[in-house]
């Protein structure tokens, strides 16, 4: 999650726009749009959202000899420190 982050804040500073805005104003701007879904499940959960949420999807999908199938579908919720970000993308060339 962190490589995309950073990789897509690179592609936008690299895109030549002039008015590109530094990547902690994009961040907070994202911040800003966040899914109240997600937010309302991280109240539900009794979690804090101390910096940019992450979603994490996990599938499984097994079948046996037999052909009967067994699915698990789960989703991780987490947290990541906007000042992690912003120095990683500050230390990525």
């Amino acid at each position: 999650m962190m490589q995309y982050l950073v990789a897509s804040f690179k592609a936008a500073e690299s895109s030549g726009k002039a008015n590109a805005s530094p990547p902690a104003k994009l961040l907070q701007a994202k911040l800003a749009e966040l899914n109240p879904t997600i937010i309302k499940c991280a109240q539900h959960l009794q979690r804090r959202m101390d910096g940019y949420p992450m979603l994490v999807p996990i599938y499984i999908r097994a079948t046996d000899a037999e052909g009967h199938v067994a699915e698990l579908q789960y989703y991780l919720l987490d947290t990541i420190s906007l000042q992690q970000i912003l120095q990683q993308i500050s230390n990525t060339p």
